[in-house]
């Protein structure tokens, strides 16, 4: 298993051969990867959006821990953090956060 630094990297090395106008969706959801959403939003200068109906739990503990790389809407930004789906359609890019 890659360190945590590897593991960030090859996330952010992943979205950079990825479309730039394709959203992408970070399976991220429980609390302790907040460095990677850090990382993203340092690394392409947009926040991530996280569904507060959808992730209610995430949400609330993410505007705790890391406000400041929330998204207040949706169609601000091409980053979001999701559930693990795999039907989403081929045109987007989910990255699974596990480290």
């Amino acid at each position: 298993m890659p360190i945590r630094e590897d593991a960030i990297q090859q996330v952010i090395r992943c979205i950079w051969n990825h479309p730039k106008d394709a959203p992408v969706y970070l399976a991220c959801d429980i609390l302790g990867q907040e460095s990677l959403l850090n990382a993203v939003v340092e690394t392409f200068g947009m926040k991530i959006y996280v569904d507060k109906d959808k992730l209610p739990e995430y949400h609330a503990d993410l505007s705790i821990v890391a406000p400041e790389v929330m998204a207040s809407n949706k169609e601000s930004t091409r980053f979001h953090v999701s559930i693990l789906d795999l039907s989403q359609e081929s045109s987007t890019l989910l990255v699974h956060c596990s480290y």
